[in-house]
């Protein structure tokens, strides 16, 4: 990685003086790049060993690659017109899955660094136009197979989250105003997305919740006449994603006391309020989060340990059964508890880390889950 960082920044210098044609004072976006790169190797570790250019709201505005590839799975060798251009990502994973790409962006500066990381690819073939996604659509008698949209979530300078028709632009406002344009919008929306709020927008779409390492990383509408009205938990692994829609699958009996943790994504396809009663497990919190069984389930549905004790009472009393315990280093989550994670860790006195984990959970009855992983 460092031979890497190291190989980056003498490019940058090689190739300053010709962006300095593109852009009217390069230095800002190489001082942005190097900000970017460290954390680039990860989300985007082809672009880094093309030696591309990052700026910084674009390159945290953008879709990781493997979130990219999902995106492009969808689309089927199909034209698409990526109203939302923004980085590129998501428009080289299109073009690199077959399809014909047109791609937006108001930002001029932006496009021609894009253009210039395409040229770093050997990409040819993306028509990148400088121009808003209401005034192509406005005047473009162009038809599509399908529409790509990533709205900007803080248009005014803040996150909006999960109030989808304040980002920039509103997808669902133009779908209703141009629904010739494509049979098919795939739209990328916040984590934070309210799913209901989506149902009752009057489309018909399937809807992705992407998780990667236990982290819900967006939420993708697929909007076309044909759907299942699905919710579907993708989970992104290195070798093969994992497609969940809430089916009962059949999970690993063992001896021993099972502690399990819904995942961040079955929690927001709401699949978590069905665990108990589909795998015989007894539900431990008014949210349906914890779990005590016998089954360990796959990764992607929930998080599994072994159960070690069960500690009640008041928090002087836990931290007394710990220190008996000789715990002084855990990992600790809280949900439905009096403090934080982080804040319970300093009230406790332990250490961050090691192979214990502690689950808390109550305000009135408080009660601490003492595991460890198994095996």
């Amino acid at each position: 990685m460092q031979d890497l960082l190291v190989t980056n920044r003498l490019q940058i210098r090689t190739d300053i003086s010709s962006l300095h044609t593109i852009f009217e004072e390069a230095t800002p976006i190489v001082t942005e790049h190097l900000a970017c790169l460290a954390k680039a190797m990860k989300k985007l570790p082809n672009m880094v060993q093309a030696e591309c250019l990052f700026a910084k709201t674009p390159y945290e505005q953008s879709s990781s690659e493997a979130v990219a590839k999902f995106h492009a799975s969808l689309a089927h060798k199909n034209s698409v017109l990526s109203i939302t251009g923004g980085l590129g990502v998501d428009d080289l994973a299109f073009f690199q899955a077959g399809c014909k790409v047109t791609s937006l962006d108001p930002d001029a500066c932006l496009n021609a660094l894009v253009l210039y990381n395409f040229r770093k690819l050997h990409i040819e073939g993306i028509d990148r136009l400088t121009t808003t996604a209401e005034d192509f659509l406005a005047t473009n008698p162009s038809l599509y197979n399908i529409i790509f949209a990533d709205p900007d979530r803080r248009p005014k300078g803040d996150k909006q989250y999960g109030r989808v028709s304040e980002y920039s632009p509103d997808v669902f406002q133009l779908m209703r105003n141009y629904p010739q344009i494509a049979p098919r919008w795939i739209i990328k929306l916040s984590p934070l997305t309210d799913l209901l709020w989506l149902r009752n927008q009057g489309f018909p779409m399937d809807i992705y919740i992407l998780s990667q390492q236990g982290e819900v990383k967006e939420v993708l509408c697929d909007v076309h006449a044909k759907v299942a009205e699905k919710t579907t938990l993708v989970s992104l692994e290195t070798d093969n994603n994992r497609s969940w829609h809430g089916e009962i699958l059949q999970p690993e009996k063992v001896t021993f006391d099972v502690f399990s943790e819904a995942t961040s994504g079955t929690i927001k396809c709401g699949y978590n309020k069905t665990l108990a009663n589909d795998y015989g497990m007894q539900n431990l919190n008014a949210q349906h989060t914890y779990f005590l069984s016998h089954s360990i389930l796959p990764n992607h549905v929930a998080r599994n340990f072994k159960l070690l004790k069960t500690l009640e009472g008041s928090m002087r009393e836990i931290q007394k059964e710990l220190k008996i315990m000789g715990i002084t280093q855990a990992n600790i989550s809280a949900r439905e508890f009096i403090l934080d994670a982080e804040n319970t860790r300093k009230k406790l006195g332990i250490k961050d880390g090691g192979e214990t984990y502690l689950f808390f959970t109550g305000k009135e009855k408080k009660v601490c889950y003492v595991t460890q992983k198994p095996g």
